[in-house]
């Protein structure tokens, strides 16, 4: 194909995604979110964006596809990435996928199976992480990896992922023509983006000031919650809504999370919003610009089916046992408040799980954040047993108060709990970054 040719193509392509892009910003503003041809609408966006993005790197080109102006040659791409960094990005298809690995000096490609397979690997091996069925040496998938990763040198990972590969804890996949048991984690600091334009961000300027930390943690969910009533509360043993119940269960762990955090910022200005005050009034008015943590210690939903309805739930009550009118906080307002930090931990049901949609959290909690200018967001793919989420967000924060890296003290943490905890806690947690450095 003629560069001419290219050109009209890629065009044609930009074209057609500012206007589905339109579209979709007009069918949101309406009451009814649940309209017909919505999620088509949305895939259709995703296809087309990772389409452009596969497209500008194999042709010695990037260029934003989702609202980040950001147009330059691929050298300009591999000179800005950190010597010890290399990206690897996947486009999933119907039938056949790709991936590419990106160092500073080369950019290596492997073809893949369609969406069919690669998302029956994943729903596999999530089954089995969960379940502690995974064999001892690990498990991968050989055309997920290849030869891609052979010889790289790079100590940090940036993936790019695509379709069911979101929902995929690389980290949990054995190293290809590794020692045996050696896992991604064992070689590499592993981050996630939404994509190569939004991770192309210059990285957001340090504070000079005293470090800033922002805790929501222990909302009152329940009538019966012995905050408002003498009667004892129900509880609940994972962050998610419980099986069979329209109604969420207090999270007894989460204010013993909450402290856990306070204490590892000790010193530092800490702003705790906790039971009757975990409220989105109080959260919107936080000084976010200011903030360098704001970690959600809540119940949480991934919307699969309305992505920009994906919300962290907080307070249902009042003090005086009346209900709140709001009592979610979802990825649209999350954008339109600019709530952010340098670091949001999100550590509640499936925060980060976007398996089903191309380009994860376009719409979603994840993606809402990094947009307004969060360089990172610690997030779950899948609901994390209670007491052990506050064990390993002691071991996350005490390793990120130490290196000031949220990857490293992912992978800190990871490597710490993972002979004690299981694959089904440590393997659940990921981190989406807003920048390469």
């Amino acid at each position: 194909m003629d560069t001419a040719s290219l050109d009209a193509e890629i065009l044609q392509m930009r074209d057609v995604l500012t206007s589905l892009q339109g579209e979709l910003e007009r069918r949101t503003r309406r009451v009814d979110l649940s309209s017909d041809g919505l999620f088509d609408l949305r895939r259709r966006i995703d296809e087309v964006q990772a389409r452009l993005e596969a497209r500008m790197l194999t042709q010695q080109r990037v260029e934003a596809s989702d609202g980040f102006a950001i147009s330059v040659s691929r050298s300009v791409v591999q000179s800005a990435l950190p010597p010890d960094t290399a990206v690897l990005a996947y486009f999933v298809g119907d039938r056949r996928s790709h991936a590419w690995l990106m160092t500073q000096t080369e950019l290596r490609h492997g073809v893949l199976p369609g969406r069919r397979v690669l998302q029956s690997f994943v729903t596999s091996f999530i089954a089995q992480e969960r379940s502690g069925t995974l064999p001892a040496g690990g498990t991968s998938f050989p055309a997920l990896l290849g030869d891609l990763l052979a010889g790289v040198n790079a100590k940090r990972l940036l993936i790019l992922p695509d379709g069911p590969l979101n929902g995929l804890p690389f980290a949990a996949l054995s190293m290809p023509r590794g020692q045996a048991g050696e896992l991604l984690v064992d070689r590499f600091e592993i981050s996630a983006a939404p994509s190569l334009a939004l991770a192309m961000r210059p990285p957001p300027r340090r504070h000079e000031t005293v470090t800033r930390v922002a805790v929501i943690s222990d909302p009152v969910y329940t009538p019966d919650d012995r905050r408002l009533t003498a009667s004892a509360s129900r509880s609940s043993q994972f962050r998610g809504s419980d099986a069979g119940s329209d109604r969420l269960a207090r999270l007894p762990y989460s204010a013993i999370e909450a402290r856990a955090v306070a204490r590892a910022f000790e010193g530092a200005d800490i702003i705790e919003l906790a039971g009757f005050n975990a409220t989105v009034p109080r959260v919107i008015q936080l000084p976010s610009h200011d903030l360098d943590v704001l970690h959600f210690a809540t119940h949480a939903e991934a919307r699969r089916d309305a992505p920009e309805q994906s919300a962290l739930f907080l307070s249902e009550y009042a003090a005086d046992g009346s209900t709140l009118p709001i009592d979610r906080l979802t990825a649209e307002e999350v954008r339109r408040h600019g709530l952010r930090a340098d670091v949001v931990v999100l550590s509640g049901c499936a925060t980060g799980d976007g398996r089903e949609l191309r380009g994860e959290g376009v719409l979603g909690l994840t993606y809402g954040f990094l947009s307004n200018g969060s360089n990172t967001v610690v997030a779950s793919l899948w609901p994390v047993e209670d007491a052990l989420t506050a064990r390993f967000m002691q071991e996350f924060y005490a390793a990120y108060r130490a290196t000031g890296r949220a990857a490293q003290a992912l992978r800190a943490a990871q490597l710490r709990t993972r002979g004690i905890a299981g694959p089904s806690v440590w393997a659940s947690f990921v981190v989406r970054s807003g920048s390469l450095q």
